[in-house]
Protein backbone atom coordinates (compact mmCIF):
# COMPACT_ATOMS: atom_id res chain seq x y z
CA UNK A 1 0.00 0.00 0.00
CA UNK A 2 2.77 2.31 1.00
CA UNK A 3 4.12 2.01 -2.46
CA UNK A 4 1.04 2.55 -4.04
CA UNK A 5 1.26 6.11 -2.17
CA UNK A 6 4.67 6.79 -3.43
CA UNK A 7 3.79 5.80 -6.73
CA UNK A 8 0.50 8.32 -6.81
CA UNK A 9 2.65 11.12 -5.41
CA UNK A 10 5.29 10.88 -7.82
CA UNK A 11 2.79 10.79 -10.60
CA UNK A 12 0.92 14.03 -9.60
CA UNK A 13 4.75 15.71 -8.88
CA UNK A 14 5.92 14.82 -12.10
CA UNK A 15 4.37 18.00 -14.30
CA UNK A 16 6.76 20.11 -11.89
CA UNK A 17 9.73 18.12 -12.40
CA UNK A 18 9.12 18.14 -16.10
CA UNK A 19 8.90 21.60 -16.00
CA UNK A 20 12.55 22.61 -13.84
CA UNK A 21 13.97 20.08 -16.96
CA UNK A 22 12.67 21.79 -19.57
CA UNK A 23 14.37 25.42 -18.74
CA UNK A 24 17.35 26.96 -20.60
CA UNK A 25 19.03 29.99 -19.96
CA UNK A 26 22.35 31.52 -20.46
CA UNK A 27 24.26 34.78 -21.37
CA UNK A 28 25.80 36.00 -25.14
CA UNK A 29 26.93 38.97 -26.30
CA UNK A 30 25.45 39.92 -29.68
CA UNK A 31 28.00 42.20 -32.00
CA UNK A 32 26.65 45.12 -34.44
CA UNK A 33 23.56 44.15 -36.36
CA UNK A 34 23.99 40.45 -36.01
CA UNK A 35 21.29 37.82 -35.03
CA UNK A 36 22.01 34.48 -32.71
CA UNK A 37 19.90 31.94 -32.45
CA UNK A 38 19.68 30.83 -28.94
CA UNK A 39 17.45 27.53 -28.92
CA UNK A 40 15.28 25.28 -31.02
CA UNK A 41 12.44 22.83 -29.81
CA UNK A 42 10.16 20.93 -31.33
CA UNK A 43 6.70 21.97 -29.83
CA UNK A 44 3.20 21.06 -29.87
CA UNK A 45 0.04 23.45 -30.75
CA UNK A 46 -1.17 24.76 -27.22
CA UNK A 47 2.42 24.48 -25.46
CA UNK A 48 3.39 27.50 -23.25
CA UNK A 49 6.90 29.25 -23.42
CA UNK A 50 7.82 31.29 -20.66
CA UNK A 51 10.55 33.84 -21.57
CA UNK A 52 12.42 36.69 -19.67
CA UNK A 53 15.91 38.83 -21.04
CA UNK A 54 17.61 41.76 -19.72
CA UNK A 55 20.56 43.92 -21.65
CA UNK A 56 22.24 46.75 -19.55
CA UNK A 57 23.91 48.13 -22.77
CA UNK A 58 20.71 48.68 -24.98
CA UNK A 59 17.23 47.44 -26.65
CA UNK A 60 17.11 43.98 -28.39
CA UNK A 61 14.45 42.10 -30.39
CA UNK A 62 13.43 38.79 -29.18
CA UNK A 63 11.80 36.50 -32.43
CA UNK A 64 10.01 33.22 -32.07
CA UNK A 65 10.17 31.92 -35.17
CA UNK A 66 8.76 28.50 -37.25
CA UNK A 67 11.61 26.87 -38.58
CA UNK A 68 9.47 25.28 -41.53
CA UNK A 69 8.47 28.23 -42.76
CA UNK A 70 10.20 31.08 -41.20
CA UNK A 71 6.86 33.19 -40.06
CA UNK A 72 7.43 35.12 -36.97
CA UNK A 73 4.86 33.74 -34.32
CA UNK A 74 6.49 36.57 -31.80
CA UNK A 75 8.15 39.45 -31.53
CA UNK A 76 9.38 42.06 -28.90
CA UNK A 77 11.72 44.63 -28.72
CA UNK A 78 13.22 46.35 -25.45
CA UNK A 79 15.92 46.13 -22.63
CA UNK A 80 14.20 44.09 -20.94
CA UNK A 81 11.57 41.48 -22.03
CA UNK A 82 9.21 39.13 -20.34
CA UNK A 83 5.96 37.05 -21.04
CA UNK A 84 4.95 33.64 -22.25
CA UNK A 85 3.94 32.66 -25.58
CA UNK A 86 1.32 30.45 -26.59
CA UNK A 87 2.56 27.68 -29.83
CA UNK A 88 -0.17 27.70 -32.31
CA UNK A 89 1.27 24.33 -34.67
CA UNK A 90 3.09 21.64 -33.84
CA UNK A 91 6.35 22.28 -35.65
CA UNK A 92 10.38 22.71 -34.98
CA UNK A 93 10.40 26.72 -33.88
CA UNK A 94 14.06 28.81 -33.11
CA UNK A 95 14.47 31.77 -30.32
CA UNK A 96 16.30 34.09 -31.23
CA UNK A 97 17.78 37.98 -30.72
CA UNK A 98 18.90 40.77 -32.96
CA UNK A 99 20.77 43.54 -31.81
CA UNK A 100 19.45 46.60 -33.87
CA UNK A 101 22.16 49.05 -32.43
CA UNK A 102 25.72 50.38 -33.23
CA UNK A 103 27.64 48.45 -30.61
CA UNK A 104 27.45 45.33 -28.95
CA UNK A 105 25.59 43.95 -26.31
CA UNK A 106 25.10 41.43 -23.66
CA UNK A 107 22.40 39.80 -22.71
CA UNK A 108 20.95 37.48 -20.47
CA UNK A 109 17.87 35.56 -21.44
CA UNK A 110 16.05 32.16 -19.80
CA UNK A 111 13.08 30.06 -21.75
CA UNK A 112 10.93 27.96 -19.73
CA UNK A 113 9.00 25.21 -21.65
CA UNK A 114 5.77 25.07 -19.45
CA UNK A 115 4.54 21.39 -18.98
CA UNK A 116 1.04 20.49 -19.64
CA UNK A 117 -0.74 19.34 -16.76
CA UNK A 118 -3.51 18.57 -17.93
CA UNK A 119 -3.25 15.18 -19.13
CA UNK A 120 -0.97 14.17 -16.04
CA UNK A 121 -4.10 15.23 -14.03
CA UNK A 122 -6.15 13.15 -15.87
CA UNK A 123 -3.96 10.30 -15.84
CA UNK A 124 -3.27 10.56 -11.64
CA UNK A 125 -7.49 11.04 -10.90
CA UNK A 126 -7.78 8.31 -12.63
CA UNK A 127 -4.90 6.05 -10.85
CA UNK A 128 -6.79 7.58 -7.90
CA UNK A 129 -10.02 6.27 -8.86
CA UNK A 130 -8.48 2.75 -9.29
CA UNK A 131 -7.32 2.37 -6.51
CA UNK A 132 -10.36 3.52 -4.76
CA UNK A 133 -12.23 0.82 -6.15
CA UNK A 134 -9.84 -2.08 -5.84
CA UNK A 135 -9.37 -1.34 -2.00
CA UNK A 136 -13.63 -1.07 -2.21
CA UNK A 137 -13.62 -4.31 -3.72
CA UNK A 138 -11.13 -6.14 -1.12
CA UNK A 139 -13.44 -4.87 1.87
CA UNK A 140 -16.20 -6.00 0.20
CA UNK A 141 -14.68 -9.27 0.22
CA UNK A 142 -13.34 -8.94 3.69
CA UNK A 143 -16.59 -8.06 4.87
CA UNK A 144 -18.65 -11.33 3.46
CA UNK A 145 -16.07 -13.71 3.89
CA UNK A 146 -15.67 -12.86 7.48
CA UNK A 147 -19.95 -13.36 8.21
CA UNK A 148 -19.06 -16.51 6.04
CA UNK A 149 -16.69 -17.91 8.57
CA UNK A 150 -18.24 -17.55 11.49
CA UNK A 151 -19.57 -20.22 14.10
CA UNK A 152 -23.31 -20.10 13.66
CA UNK A 153 -25.52 -18.97 16.71
CA UNK A 154 -27.29 -21.08 18.86
CA UNK A 155 -30.77 -20.89 18.24
CA UNK A 156 -32.73 -18.42 20.35
CA UNK A 157 -34.78 -19.19 23.27
CA UNK A 158 -38.35 -18.91 22.73
CA UNK A 159 -40.03 -15.98 23.91
CA UNK A 160 -43.03 -16.09 26.79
Amino acid sequence: MRVLSLLVVALLLSPLLAGFAAAEAATVTITIGRRVDVLTLSLRAGEGIDFAWSSAQGPVRFRVERSSDGTDIFTQTGQIGQDTVRIPFDDRYVFSFQNENLFSVTLTWSINRRPDIVPWLIVGFAVVLVILGVLAILSERRRRMGWANLPPQPPMPPSR
